[in-house]
């Protein structure tokens, strides 16, 4: 008989089980896959703090970065921001609070050209003066809310012992020369940079109110009530700081001299008339001495220089110069279209940067107040200071060129009481 065949069901239904634990297997293998991953998932969750605080250290690092660059370079980049902020950035470290508060900052800011008025005020009071300085940024920012500020926006500063003298500004400071009731010799300077005082060299002769001007680097101071019998000009070197006076004319004691619009004249006694040249520090003859339109008659008024130009005021209209003559800016109907300038105001001009003028005046002001139980008004008498910004430009015809300007804007800044007075401008 043949043998039986041997079933192989066995064989055929193993592979199932097989099956069976391997899927067993995948699964036990998956479930231990995802709890080991599980803590792998929360330390993803965890990475953004990890940034961050990665970004901070980079950010400090750039800082630190910052402080390794030499103190010159450092300060270039701080002289090209504006001082408006400068109050804020002093608190990001020592080091940029000290750049800040050195006098170096203003030479390298003159130096690239990016400077800003600043104006120095001075109260007349009975028995002294207080001296306050304007915000810059009420100068430069266009006011555009159409507020007027008050007295209390200006930063008071130590006062002089010289009260109600001459004061003129030259660079980062004002010199103030001279007595006010009795003469002086004394002179003091204000350094705006530090908003201190300091003693400068008395002069040779003591004066009374004397004039004085910046001409070619070099401080002329004519007439003034002296005590002595003559009081012939002085100059003063800024460099040696050294007071001398100015050569005679021909031993001529009688000689008148005058300050007309940042030129010395003189007139001796037999009618002959002088211009002192102050490079080469002597007088010339003038055979006919040219009265620059009307400009004799403010010998003492207000004028700078923009561009090797002399520009002045006259009658609210702005005026330049060119070997002596005078010609009025086109463009420009009035300097000062409101208020009306009289002359009871006080004007200034500053180079205000990038060819343009800054004209400042005050006007005064009269407010009225209904007084209880009366019919009658008080009347208070402020005086309100304005600013115009003024675009030059130089347009040539052949070899002839003319100065045209446009106002960039004019408004006013503050009011203040009376007894307040403009002195001078200062750029910074």
């Amino acid at each position: 008989y043949p043998r039986p065949k041997r079933s192989t069901k066995s064989k055929v239904e193993q592979p199932p089980p097989q099956k069976k634990k391997e899927e067993m297997n995948t699964t036990t293998v998956s479930t231990r896959a995802s709890l080991c991953s599980r803590p792998i998932r929360s330390t993803k969750v965890e990475q953004p703090p990890q940034k961050k605080k990665k970004e901070r250290n980079s950010s400090s690092a750039g800082w630190f970065s910052l402080q390794l660059l030499p103190d010159e370079i450092v300060l270039n980049c701080i002289a090209r921001i504006s001082k408006s902020q400068y109050r804020s950035l002093s608190l990001v470290s020592k080091t940029i609070h000290s750049l800040i508060s050195s006098p170096e900052l203003y030479t390298v800011r003159s130096q690239i050209g990016n400077t800003e008025p600043c104006l120095c005020i001075r109260q007349e009071l009975p028995t002294h003066d207080r001296w306050y300085i304007l915000d810059q940024t009420l100068v430069t920012s266009t006011n555009s809310n159409g507020l007027i500020k008050d007295e209390f926006n200006l930063l008071p500063i130590t006062s002089s012992p010289l009260s109600k003298s001459t004061t003129l500004a030259v660079g980062f400071e004002v010199y103030q020369m001279g007595g006010d009731q009795l003469p002086s010799s004394a002179v003091r300077v204000l350094d705006f940079r530090t908003r201190t005082w300091r003693d400068a060299p008395d002069m040779g002769v003591a004066r009374k109110r004397p004039e004085s001007a910046l001409i070619d680097g070099k401080i002329y101071v004519v007439g003034g009530e002296t005590k002595e019998s003559s009081s012939w000009p002085e100059v003063f070197d800024l460099k040696s700081q050294t007071w001398n006076p100015l050569p005679s004319l021909n031993d001529d004691d009688k000689a008148e001299v005058q300050l007309r619009i940042g030129e010395l004249l003189a007139t001796t006694s037999n009618n002959k008339r002088y211009a002192f040249d102050s490079k080469q520090g002597t007088w010339k003859e003038q055979l006919a001495l040219m009265e620059p339109l009307g400009l004799s008659y403010n010998r003492s008024g207000p004028w700078c220089i923009i561009d090797n130009v002399k520009f002045s005021v006259f009658k609210r209209k702005l005026m330049w110069s060119e070997r002596g003559n005078w010609f009025s800016v086109k463009g420009l109907k009035d300097v000062c279209t409101k208020p009306h300038v009289n002359h009871h105001t006080t004007i200034q001009l500053a180079n205000h940067g990038g060819g343009s003028i800054l004209v400042i005046w005050d006007e005064l002001h009269s407010l009225e107040f209904p007084v209880a139980g009366k019919t009658r008004k008080h009347v208070c008498k402020n005086r309100r200071i304005w600013c115009a910004v003024i675009k030059l430009e130089k347009r040539f015809f052949g070899l002839k060129f003319e100065v045209w300007g446009k106002v960039v804007r004019s408004n006013a800044l503050l009011t203040v009481p009376k007894s307040f007075k403009l002195l001078s401008c200062v750029t910074l």
